[in-house]
């Protein structure tokens, strides 16, 4: 936490801000302790420079913020962090950033949203009280600087997030709220959801599909739909139809869906081998 800190308090320097760790502390409720937490913070703080400093990839990071505020208040935990101080602050000192929050994308077509969550949050964090003189301060820097941020049409994913990334590099678009692929890589994940025919959608189904959905989104993989088929005397083809006209609503797309009674004689098959190999 003390090199975010630290990097805070030079890029406060570099805006005329005069700041120490002591004055950072003064602006948040809390400082967390947790290991986890703690990892959310630095890659988050991370972002900052390497991407949404970076004005050739202005609509990708915000789409990512995008993604992340979409069902949250603060980038990590439920309460302001050093990771929003540094992402807000870095919004609120570019006159492009902050035009394109506060009036809205004029091609929401370029980001993919009319980054509704971004906005919410840029307007929040505006609106505390606790970071008013912060926020003054950065006014002051911003109206005579150059704008930093470019054409949205023209901004493309980072470089390093294509080909044979991995998912420890890519922390940061977790949006802190989704755990590790150890070993995932961009274009070969595969996941799947497998809801049971045996009844409606439920709060179980949905947040599986969910947060497959998500996991393929971020490696731009294949999510199959899997209905796993195994009790025939529970399962009733309304439920399925119900399922698959449910998970669309939820903005969950599949590209293969598919019954585990496809695999039956397969599975047979395996389940026959690892006896005769003495593995069962």
């Amino acid at each position: 936490m003390d090199w975010c800190f630290g990097w805070i308090c030079e890029y406060a320097k570099g805006k005329s801000i005069e700041c120490g760790k002591e004055e950072l502390l003064g602006l948040l409720p809390t400082v967390p302790e947790d290991d986890q937490i703690v990892l959310e913070i630095i890659n988050w703080v991370n972002f900052v420079p390497n991407y949404l400093q970076n004005g050739s990839l202005s609509s990708w990071s915000l789409q990512r913020l995008q993604d992340a505020l979409a069902h949250a208040t603060y980038l990590v935990g439920s309460a302001v962090t050093i990771a929003d101080l540094a992402v807000w602050s870095s919004l609120a000192s570019d006159s492009g950033y902050h035009k394109l929050l506060s009036d809205g994308p004029a091609n929401p077509s370029a980001f993919q949203s009319d980054l509704c969550h971004v906005r919410r949050y840029y307007t929040h964090l505006n609106s505390m009280e606790s970071l008013s003189k912060w926020k003054e301060a950065l006014q002051l820097w911003r109206v005579n600087q150059p704008v930093h941020i470019t054409d949205a049409a023209s901004a493309t994913q980072p470089s390093g997030m294509s080909g044979k990334t991995t998912a420890a590099e890519m922390r940061f678009e977790m949006d802190g709220k989704f755990g590790e692929l150890p070993g995932a890589k961009i274009g070969e994940a595969v996941v799947s959801v497998p809801p049971e025919a045996s009844g409606y959608l439920h709060i179980g189904h949905a947040k599986a599909a969910l947060l497959n959905q998500h996991y393929r989104n971020i490696f731009e993989g294949r999510l199959i739909l899997r209905f796993d088929d195994t009790d025939p005397s529970k399962e009733k083809e309304i439920y399925e139809e119900s399922i698959l006209s449910d998970l669309p609503r939820l903005g969950v797309c599949w590209d293969v869906r598919s019954h585990t009674s496809d695999h039956f004689e397969l599975l047979l098959k395996l389940c026959e081998q690892m006896i005769r190999d003495g593995k069962a």
